[in-house]
């Protein structure tokens, strides 16, 4: 689904995009999320995997990696989903998880090496239907959803 204007300004949060995003980003993206919907626990568990093999720090964040903290994972990330082609909904969301972020003393930082470790594990997973078009619409898509988070961590 293509977005308009004013959909990409509330879904960016306000500010200017990152980098142009391809015209069809979000169709990408959400073929993506339609390919890997019954997939969820087990991107959870490799993001997971990845994050804390790479950022021993984020232990602190997702104590049980093999178990509540994957599946609390896997739900907000169905949950961010199912919004994707809604920014009037996800926006507001998105705020929100960046307030309790922040007071959970999750930093910008953070946020960068989860996006980082996000796409890796969810390229791992599409394999070969993962390609240079694919990984752009993500990284667009990521950070839009990225800034958003952020601003809601300024709030508080």
């Amino acid at each position: 689904m293509e977005l308009n204007e004013s959909q990409r300004s509330r879904m960016r949060g306000g500010g200017p995009p990152s980098k142009p995003a391809p015209v069809d980003a979000m169709s990408w993206v959400l073929a993506t999320v339609g390919r890997q919907k019954s997939r969820s626990n087990e991107l959870a568990t490799r993001l997971l995997d990845r994050l804390l093999r790479r950022y021993s720090t984020f232990q602190t964040f997702f104590p049980d990696p093999a178990g509540q903290s994957a599946e609390a994972l896997a739900g907000w990330m169905q949950r961010i989903a199912a919004r994707l082609d809604d920014p009037v909904r996800l926006g507001p969301e998105l705020m929100q998880l960046g307030r309790t972020f922040a007071r959970r003393g999750v930093r910008p930082l953070h946020i960068d090496a989860f996006t980082e470790s996000f796409q890796q594990s969810l390229a791992e997973l599409e394999g070969p239907q993962w390609t240079a078009t694919t990984e752009g619409a993500w990284r667009t898509v990521l950070a839009q959803v990225a800034l958003i988070i952020r601003n809601g961590m300024k709030v508080d």
